[in-house]
């Protein structure tokens, strides 16, 4: 669990950061934050007021955001989801990434994802190395092409041309961590840091389109619509998009469980062993043998679902809601000790209820 929020005053929550989080940490994150605020976005982001450490315990005060989570937005349409998505990625390759966001680690580090790199290839290229070898027992059972598959994937980012002014990356763009009106227009993107930096709008585009359902029935139809509708709108090649996913595939595949024994382990594995991505890679059309399963949590991208999963919110074996080193803000909120309870508003993401693990 990273933190607890708390409604304060003047429209106004603070969060009380678990799990080692420093004031370095806190601030860092809250400088990112502020250079998010001043891209000029079409909707909200999380707006840093003030970081303060007391006795050790850091706690952060930002401005309080309001909307409905898509993920609990059932008045939406699918399709109206698939345009939320599409708008969110749109309004962020439309930014300028600034200092504050090539200062931020990548998931599982604690060094800045661009430290010692001149490029946005280079950068992630070089995370994709560090992490498959980190990942390498269990990613080497499931995938005996491991190898060819990370050199395949490296060979094509360092081929991407490199950005003269690089984009802000989200980098988990889901249905929680989108807020949007009755008409179903975005006004507010939050949960930033997991793998927020300074790259190219087609990963947030890549990663967006699997995101959207990552474990239910529908999860394909949604994942293909999706990725056409990102090359088509946004005009990133389809080839670049399945590049990026399968570069976050390596990257986080075993970010919750170095064993690979996770539902995010085998959504990962999944993806690399699409026909498609597979002669991407230059592997082949040889089908791998057997399919990989493994237990595990609902997912932060799937918490608190109802009786029967929603487009877009599915069950998810996915435990998302225990990833290590978060930097961004929950959404929900317990109230102060001191405040009175408000009853939960539907435009009001922040709940009178600890969010609880995230």
């Amino acid at each position: 669990m990273e933190g607890t929020v708390h409604r304060l005053a003047d429209g106004l929550v603070g969060k009380v950061w678990h799990g080692g989080r420093t004031a370095a940490d806190a601030r860092r994150l809250a400088a990112f934050h502020s250079e998010v605020a001043a891209q000029g976005l079409p909707f909200a982001t999380p707006e840093p007021v003030a970081v303060q450490e007391h006795r050790g315990v850091v706690v952060t005060v930002e401005r309080e955001m309001v909307g409905t989570p898509l993920s609990e937005a059932d008045f939406l349409a699918p399709e109206a989801g698939h345009a939320a998505f599409v708008e969110a990625v749109a309004a962020l390759g439309a930014t300028t990434a600034g200092p504050a966001a090539r200062a931020l680690p990548a998931p599982g580090e604690t060094e800045p994802l661009w430290a010692g790199h001149a490029t946005w290839p280079e950068a992630l290229a070089a995370l994709v190395e560090r992490r498959t070898e980190a990942g390498r027992p269990a990613l080497a059972r499931a995938l005996p092409e491991l190898d060819a598959a990370r050199d395949a994937v490296l060979a094509r980012l360092r081929s991407l041309p490199a950005q003269a002014g690089p984009a802000v990356v989200h980098g988990d763009i889901c249905p929680p961590n989108i807020l949007v009106d009755r008409g179903g227009t975005v006004v507010g993107l939050l949960d930033w840091g997991f793998l927020s930096t300074a790259g190219d709008n087609a990963f947030d585009a890549a990663t967006a389109a699997g995101f959207y359902d990552m474990y239910g029935p529908e999860a394909r139809t949604h994942d293909e619509a999706l990725l056409a509708a990102m090359a088509e709108r946004l005009g990133h090649p389809r080839e670049a998009l399945l590049t990026y996913r399968a570069a976050y595939s390596l990257v986080t595949a075993t970010i919750y469980s170095s064993t690979g024994e996770d539902g995010h382990f085998v959504w990962c594995v999944e993806l690399l062993r699409r026909p498609e991505v597979r002669r991407l890679l230059g592997l082949g059309r040889r089908a791998l043998p057997g399919g990989v399963s493994a237990p595990g949590e609902p997912d932060q991208c799937a918490a608190r679902e109802p009786s029967q999963p929603r487009p877009g919110h599915p069950r998810s074996p996915d435990p998302r809601a225990d990833r290590p080193a978060p930097h961004s803000v929950a959404h929900r909120a317990a109230p102060s000790p001191s405040a009175p309870r408000t009853p939960r508003d539907e435009h009001d993401t922040q709940s009178n209820e600890p969010r609880g693990e995230k």
